[in-house]
């Protein structure tokens, strides 16, 4: 395309008809070339590359519908939009044209104004097009720099570093709690908000959605967490955290939400738990959550018609031997046998093993219609694998499919006082009755305003800025009990800020001023060395506001401070 015109339009016909009327119907906006033969197009073609082809279907040598086929085997012609010109209209000529790929098809008689608006059109789309184009190839090469400097670091580090193997490993994990960040940071205002609707004047039917809609975040933030989840299980850093929970209790949310997701799609939901599995027992609530969600979400997903089943029993061997499994010596007993089918699409039996494998989804057709990373699988069978537990599945595909997982538990007793509590926020949580002075520095407003209600609910005062030069100068002219503070602020230079502090060089500000740091980065060693800086306090995006009051609590009371993560 020139600057002088808007595109090149290239007419492929034995007469000057055609050619004379677009010209005439399209002016001098457009610049026009004319060719008379099939081996004259292809040449030009390869050449100009031209914005659009009008191809008249009565050429000598090769035909119209050839000389199509001759472009569409061609990189540099294949994607040039191509309009047919018919002698006479006729059905089949017109069918055969748009399965060779055309975009219009023109039939003699030409009318000047129909060919107008139908070119304009078809050059439109195709700037269009050109334009999307431009946008992903730009964006495919900044993420190859990015890529290569990603790469360039790894190798950098690899060949300063004696042990290769950690060195790429602690690259990777770097990497995955900087994507956690950008993730949680919004999330944590969202589950905020809700939250604060949630402890506001609403009605019964709305208070329902919105518990819902806090429990899709939490399952939306399980899902972030599936990457360091991840990076978790292959450092072998999963840590187990068995408490005493009633079960039955505890799956009630769950296949409340999955029942009314299956009525949203017309599906039958039904779930079931034997009476004979104790009420309390002991195992890891977090993980049970986890897989099951990802093996019930699966389910629906790949279900367009009929039910969802799920059915929690207690795992005997001769329950696993009539399910065809037979690798039980690996099992720690007692446990549960959980059994979630579906007359979903299934599975073929050669990939029955490959969807536990990572980034694995079985087909390429599933992952173009349904979509999927394939990480929950595989990260359900490390984490099954690690407990002692197992998982696998029986499928046909056009029939449904259904999973087993047994999931370890310790007996407990029947006493309540087993129980862990459970926290929950309110005004009687107060750090003590006096109000505290709480610095709220944030650079996300979402943020800051979900972190000011939740403390000015439970009688605190707060001030809240978006960089630390701010918050600097306003430790230094007013007087705060608390600084709540985002590691991830502008202005911040790591961890040098409370060195600072401690050592007592920022005129003005206290050197025992309580610090409460909140922090996407979820990696233990990061909190550990925040700790050791002199942070009295961590919370972890997206927390509770039980978790945040105790935070402060523990950093005005609390010396030394304290390793444990409030979330």
């Amino acid at each position: 395309m020139s600057d002088q015109h808007d595109g090149l339009i290239l007419i492929v016909e034995t007469s000057t008809e055609t050619f004379d009327l677009v010209k005439q119907t399209m002016g001098s906006h457009y610049s026009y070339k004319h060719v008379q033969d099939s081996a004259s197009a292809v040449s030009l073609c390869t050449l100009l590359q031209p914005d659009i082809i009008l191809v008249n279907t009565a050429l000598p040598e090769l035909n119209g519908f050839e000389l199509c086929s001759r472009f569409n085997s061609i990189s540099v012609t294949a994607k040039i939009p191509v309009i047919f010109v018919l002698e006479t209209p006729v059905v089949q000529e017109e069918i055969t044209a748009f399965s060779l790929g055309a975009v219009d098809v023109f039939s003699k008689p030409l009318v000047p104004e129909i060919v107008r608006a139908r070119l304009h059109y078809c050059l439109s789309a195709r700037q269009q097009r050109d334009h999307q184009e431009n946008l992903i190839s730009l964006r495919t090469v900044e993420l190859q720099v990015v890529n290569k400097r990603l790469v360039s670091l790894i190798e950098e580090r690899e060949q300063s570093q004696s042990n290769e193997q950690d060195d790429s490993e602690l690259a990777k994990s770097r990497f995955l709690a900087n994507m956690s960040h950008e993730f949680r940071t919004p999330l944590n205002g969202i589950m905020g908000i809700l939250q604060i609707l949630r402890d506001s004047d609403v009605s019964p039917e709305h208070l329902k959605l919105l518990e819902m809609a806090l429990d899709s975040s939490e399952h939306l933030l399980r899902m972030v967490n599936d990457l360091l989840e991840l990076s978790k299980i292959e450092t072998a850093t999963l840590k187990l955290k068995e408490r005493c929970h009633a079960l039955r209790e505890e799956l009630q949310p769950l296949n409340a939400i999955f029942s009314l997701q299956a009525r949203w799609k017309g599906l039958e939901y039904q779930s079931s738990i034997d009476s004979a599995i104790p009420d309390k027992i002991i195992y890891d609530n977090s993980r049970l959550r986890h897989v099951i969600i990802n093996i019930l979400d699966n389910a629906l997903k790949f279900t367009e018609k009929g039910s969802v089943n799920f059915a929690v029993t207690l795992f005997t061997k001769e329950a696993a031997a009539t399910r065809h499994y037979f690798h039980t010596q690996t099992i720690r007993y007692p446990a549960l046998l959980i059994t979630i089918s579906d007359t979903g699409i299934g599975i073929p039996e050669e990939k029955l093993g490959a969807i536990f494998e990572k980034f694995d989804l079985g087909e390429d057709y599933i992952t173009k219609k349904f979509s999927g990373s394939g990480i929950g699988l595989a990260i359900a069978k490390e984490i099954l694998f690690q407990m002692g537990g197992a998982i696998w599945v029986q499928s046909t595909p056009g029939v449904g499919s259904t999973f087993y997982i047994v999931f370890p538990y310790i007996p407990a007793q029947e006493s309540s006082d087993t129980l862990e509590a459970v926290s929950s926020f309110s005004s009687k949580s107060r750090t003590d009755n006096n109000t505290l002075q709480v610095l709220i520095a944030d650079a996300d407003p979402v943020n800051q305003s979900v972190a000011a209600h939740f403390l000015e609910k439970n009688g605190h005062a707060t001030t809240a800025v978006r960089d630390y030069d701010s918050a600097l100068q306003l430790l230094r002219t007013q007087k705060f009990d608390v600084a709540l503070i985002d590691l991830q602020l502008p202005g911040l230079k790591e961890l040098t800020f409370v060195q600072r502090i401690r050592a007592n060089k920022e005129y003005g500000v206290p050197a025992n001023l309580p610090i409460v740091a909140v922090t996407s980065m979820a990696f233990y060693e990061d909190l550990r060395i925040a700790l050791k800086e002199g942070i009295n306090a961590v919370v972890s995006k997206p927390y509770q506001p039980a978790s945040l009051i105790k935070a402060i609590k523990r950093s005005i009371s609390m010396n030394p401070p304290s390793i444990r993560d409030e979330t």
